[in-house]
């Protein structure tokens, strides 16, 4: 029986040791656990980093099991020299992608400026899609793919929809038209699983 008692205690101190080495560094004015979903509720002057990656806002919803952040009210995302700035955010870190809503900004080392209506970057290919009425403002450093077929220096102008590879610093795609805008996951975090 103490074995078991002493293996058991064992056990729960690995695992709690290892959940707090995984933990976002995170400030708030005001925070709360939802015990029903799971969640973390942050309020006023909330600052999340992570990674390399800082998000700033007035409110937030964390779910460390699942690694989401919800967050809105004057937001910022930065990483690596890129910074978004929108209305609300996802960030869904287990499939490395950060959704993007209203008001959409980013700006890159002063080499590019796109804002937008909506947008998604993932982490993984480091390409951003901006959606709605995104305006274009390049400087001529800014690289553009060769299936485009557009000088660089005719660049910045409004369309639907355009693609970006922050690493690179390079327009991917460029549409004056696109039939539909991706519908935003930003769901309410779900109890735990």
């Amino acid at each position: 029986m103490k074995k078991i008692l002493l293996m058991t205690l064992t056990l729960i101190f690995i695992l709690t040791a290892k959940s707090y080495a995984a933990m976002p560094d995170i400030s708030a004015g005001e925070s709360t656990f939802d015990i029903f979903k799971g969640c973390y509720i942050f309020k006023n002057n909330v600052r999340i980093s992570d990674r390399g990656m800082t998000i700033t806002a007035q409110r937030a919803t964390a779910q460390m099991t699942t690694q989401k952040v919800w967050a809105d009210g004057g937001v910022t995302f930065e990483q690596e020299g890129l910074k978004f700035k929108c209305d609300k955010i996802f960030v869904n870190a287990r499939e490395s992608m950060v959704e993007v809503i209203g008001n959409l900004n980013l700006i890159q080392d002063g080499a590019v400026r796109i804002s937008g209506d909506v947008g998604k970057f993932s982490w993984s290919d480091k390409c951003a899609d901006f959606y709605g009425k995104v305006k274009l403002t390049a400087n001529k450093n800014i690289k553009v793919d060769s299936n485009l077929n557009i000088n660089a220096k005719k660049l910045n102008g409004t369309y639907a929809h355009i693609r970006y590879n922050v690493i690179e610093k390079k327009i991917i795609a460029l549409d004056k038209t696109f039939e539909k805008i991706p519908v935003q996951d930003y769901s309410e975090p779900n109890p735990t699983e």
